[in-house]
């Protein structure tokens, strides 16, 4: 019954190192009729992490009513944790529709991760129109972007905003001063 199998997930969240099959067991969970059961395999996901299950908690927000807020925050905050170098690999395995992206770039702009400054470049490139957003993505991102991605996110502020000099410049500086407050941050004292 539904009880039994939600303290099920309940007690694999404080068990270390999980085995495939119970990894498994708590990616199907998600999927569960019950919704006190996919809660209790969310939260299971974010107390023990396992980042191949990002793609079927994107599925499970995508799923659960708006009305339901608790499903909605424990799965976004399982989301959160799973988003690793490796769950990011696994989401974008597939494509992504725009409101995928769009609900795993709202998660991934409170990470400070190269993954997730990637994952936002990308989302912007890909699916963001909209002036105020691109450019509080941007912020979010500068600090951890990938040196490799600095070109890149020059000449994306470029093509986003052609006819608004003064907000690429600002863009761009901010670009800048992100990037060596993050290079500041690692000159020894």
């Amino acid at each position: 019954d539904a009880p039994l199998r939600a303290h099920a997930l309940r007690a694999l969240s404080e068990m270390g190192t999980l085995s495939a099959s119970l990894n498994a067991a708590r990616v199907a969970a998600l999927t569960d009729p019950s919704p006190f059961v996919r809660r209790a395999a969310a939260d299971s996901l974010s107390w023990n992490p396992f980042p191949a299950s990002a793609p079927a908690l994107v599925a499970l927000i995508e799923s659960t009513p708006a009305e339901d807020t608790h499903l909605r925050h424990t799965a976004r905050i399982a989301l959160r944790e799973n988003l690793t170098a490796e769950g990011f690999a696994a989401v974008n395995a597939k494509p992504l529709t725009a409101e995928q992206s769009r609900l795993v770039a709202e998660v991934a702009s409170h990470l400070k991760a190269p993954s997730a400054a990637a994952f936002l470049l990308s989302h912007i490139e890909q699916h963001e129109s909209d002036p105020q957003e691109v450019r509080a993505r941007l912020g979010t991102i500068a600090p951890n972007l990938p040196d490799a991605d600095l070109d890149r996110a020059a000449r994306l502020i470029q093509a986003k905003f052609p006819d608004e000099p003064a907000v690429r410049i600002t863009l761009l500086l901010a670009l800048m001063n992100g990037q060596r407050a993050d290079a500041l941050a690692d000159v020894p004292t």
